[in-house]
């Protein structure tokens, strides 16, 4: 539910020394260098019972502008549960890697890609812009997320930063994080991050873990910048079967011929690639468009049956009001529907953007409500109060969710003025904000 929150923390002891502005820590990158990460957690539940992971993540400095790095991270991992393997000091052997280009900044900022299924952000923390920050600075951080950094500097000159992460997401799922990171000024990299985390709130559990650079390799840069450009190849690649998946139309015949081509014009970007690396992403990739087939395609007949079709009509008991709410009362206003659940963490990190939307079309004729399928009140209640939200919550059901083609959490749908479905979007999107702003805005438009 939560894959962010493997591993976090440890108590750092340190002796503060007196550092100017010039002195403080930067990261410093070479096109051509492979950096590599051994990274080990371990974690307890509330039953006493153990599991863990031992991998690795390997960065590829792929090119360079100015104070900052093109980067390409690869990211494996072995996991077991009730028996620990024995302790190793070796990465384990790349399986199944994920991969995500980024930009790294040397101040630690990092831009990273759509995909966002590394956090690098674990392995470069932001570092301190003045000689202010000593005392103390913040820093924003994915998903509405805070860190609170304490810098400080050992006798033999390497720095630390003592980390704790704040956010409504922690709050939601009554988390804490504490991460201490080594950086060694001279080589500007960073050696060594320690964390621990706990959770109270479905999964009980505590844990700890290690990140470590194990070695720094240096290749040919022009073999980097070629990794780079396949990475965006393939990316594009990516990108427009994608746009092929949400253009699927007709039966399920029709639609299995079209995601038939759609595989056939990826499959064809293949002989574009160079890197073995990029074309092992490339092969497993298109392994796994097939797997998926049947699920999309359902989907999409679905959802076929509620879009551009009168919205099923309900009676909904409104959370925290004490009122009912029907959906035929809403008639000649747009009606946006957010379906949620405490437990869908994607549904909190959209949840910011939902309310800058409802005060951005607040007394425009537009009505948003959160649509909670929770068994326990208790859990959509807790929800409203810490996120604030400024919209009210309807108690749903799964039925109810399937006569919408729901499939998936979060889900927006729009309903236009005469009731009838006009947007179905399933998933969180850092653009939610914007896109949902593009679809109420052409409904909101005068005819003609």
């Amino acid at each position: 539910m939560l894959t962010r929150l493997v591993a976090l923390a440890a108590i750092t002891l340190a002796i503060t020394t007196a550092a100017s502005a010039a002195d403080l820590p930067r990261y410093k990158l070479q096109p051509g260098e492979v950096l590599t990460f051994h990274n080990t957690g371990i974690r307890h539940d509330q039953k006493g019972e153990e599991s863990g992971s031992d991998g690795q993540l390997r960065i590829v400095v792929a090119g360079q502008n100015g104070e900052a790095w093109n980067i390409i991270a690869f990211s494996s991992s072995n996991y077991w549960r009730g028996k620990r393997p024995e302790a190793t000091t070796q990465p384990a052997a790349p399986q199944n890697e994920n991969m995500q280009k980024a930009v790294l900044h040397a101040d630690g900022r990092i831009d990273p890609s759509p995909d966002i299924s590394i956090n690098l952000g674990g392995y470069f923390l932001p570092l301190p812009q003045k000689e202010a920050d000593l005392a103390g600075y913040t820093a924003d951080a994915p998903f509405n997320a805070t860190l609170t950094i304490t810098p400080s500097q050992r006798p033999d000159k390497q720095w630390l930063l003592d980390v704790k992460e704040d956010s409504l997401e922690n709050v939601i799922y009554i988390v804490t994080q504490h991460q201490t990171a080594t950086i060694d000024p001279d080589r500007g990299l960073p050696v060594r991050i320690e964390n621990s985390f706990s959770q109270d709130y479905g999964i009980h559990q505590k844990g700890t873990g290690v990140n470590e650079l194990v070695s720094v390799e240096n290749k040919d840069p022009a073999w980097a910048a070629q990794l780079w450009k396949d990475a965006q190849t393939l990316d594009a690649a990516n990108a427009a079967y994608g746009k092929a998946e949400e253009a699927l139309t007709g039966d399920e015949a029709a639609m299995k011929s079209q995601l038939e081509k759609a595989r056939d014009a990826f499959a064809a970007v293949k002989a574009n690639i160079q890197s073995p690396e990029i074309q092992a992403q490339f092969q497993s990739r298109m392994e796994m468009l097939p797997r998926y087939e049947k699920y999309t395609i359902q989907e999409t007949l679905d959802q076929a049956k509620v879009l551009n079709q009168p919205a099923p009509d309900w009676t909904l008991d409104q959370l925290g009001a004490n009122t009912k709410v029907s959906l035929k009362d809403l008639r000649g206003k747009v009606v946006v529907l957010d379906w949620w659940y405490r437990g869908c963490g994607w549904c909190m990190r959209a949840m910011p953007q939902i309310k800058q939307v409802a005060a951005d079309y607040k007394d425009r004729g537009v009505v948003i409500f959160g649509m909670n399928i929770d068994r326990d009140q208790s859990d959509a209640l807790f929800v409203m109060d810490k996120m604030a939200l400024n919209y009210g919550t309807l108690k749903a059901s799964d039925e109810l969710a399937k006569q919408y083609g729901v499939h998936g959490y979060p889900t927006m749908i729009i309903i236009d003025q005469a009731g009838i479905v006009r947007k179905l979007d399933v998933g969180y999107t850092p653009d939610l904000r914007k896109h949902l702003s593009a679809t109420l805005d052409s409904l909101l438009k005068p005819p003609g």
